[in-house]
């Protein structure tokens, strides 16, 4: 595990202008079961002050080696297609993404890596290996990325596809992007297995979080756990930083405890 994580960083280092990385700081809370539409209401209500809202679609399909090298450096590779359900001429609809995830130096913060995919290829069967669908641009990063941690396409293989709704309130402070409150109900089915949860994400935005000084940061994060104390005040949530893919693993293998075994020879 040790080689594979600091290879990732080393990644992270390595990578040119050309790939969009960014930090970035979020809060995860468990959303107890039957009470989603509840707190969405809530929120509605409350943060009311220089917001929009959204409603959109995302289909993660993650990758990984055999023996899950990636997910047990805390990291995650993802094939993302995302569909704006409330606006379709919205620049995201419809986009595919390669996204990278790396643990950060804290308990709620991750790196993250995000490379296009072309749009001849945004409907291309999951099989297609990724370097091939990434832009031309991005692919020299993505494929040294993996030769970093000592692994090729050959290496990688899809684990599960998970879907998932995202409710969206965006908040700002004069008139700049500061954080997102995000309902995401989401659902993984492998198999004849289903597996689903409901979380809330408090995450401050990326492009400032990564731009900002020490000095920022820190008040963005103030603002962050003010929200955060706010919302738990009204619904008292369990804190759950794992990373939806973590999420999903666990609660296949509490059905399945051999999933990890049989991926290696099942489709």
């Amino acid at each position: 595990m040790k080689p594979i994580f600091f290879a990732l960083f080393n990644f992270l280092f390595c990578l040119s202008v050309l790939a969009q990385t960014r930090i970035e700081f979020e809060h995860k809370l468990a959303i107890p079961e039957g009470k989603s539409e509840e707190l969405w209401t809530y929120l509605k209500s409350t943060f009311t002050e220089q917001t929009a809202l959204s409603d959109e679609h995302f289909e993660d399909t993650y990758y990984d080696t055999s023996d899950f090298a990636i997910l047990d450096s805390r990291g995650a590779l993802r094939r993302r297609k995302r569909i704006n359900l409330t606006n379709s001429e919205d620049r995201k609809h419809g986009r595919s993404l390669i996204q990278l995830k790396l643990p950060g130096g804290e308990v709620a913060a991750r790196k993250e890596i995000k490379f296009e995919v072309k749009e001849k290829y945004v409907e291309s069967a999951l099989t297609t290996p990724l370097s091939v669908i990434i832009k031309d641009r991005d692919r020299g990063e993505f494929v040294q990325g993996l030769e970093s941690m000592k692994l090729t396409e050959r290496d990688l293989s899809v684990v599960f596809t998970l879907m998932q709704r995202r409710r969206r309130i965006y908040i700002s402070r004069n008139n700049q992007p500061l954080m997102t409150l995000s309902l995401d109900q989401v659902e993984v089915r492998k198999w004849l297995i289903s597996v689903s949860f409901e979380e809330l994400e408090i995450e401050i935005n990326e492009k400032a979080y990564t731009a900002a000084s020490e000095t920022e940061r820190l008040e963005m994060k103030a603002e962050s756990e003010r929200v955060l104390s706010k919302i738990q005040t009204f619904m008292p949530m369990q804190v759950d930083q794992s990373s939806k893919y973590q999420k999903s693993l666990n609660l296949i293998e509490k059905k399945l405890p051999c999933f990890r075994m049989l991926i290696r020879y099942l489709p």
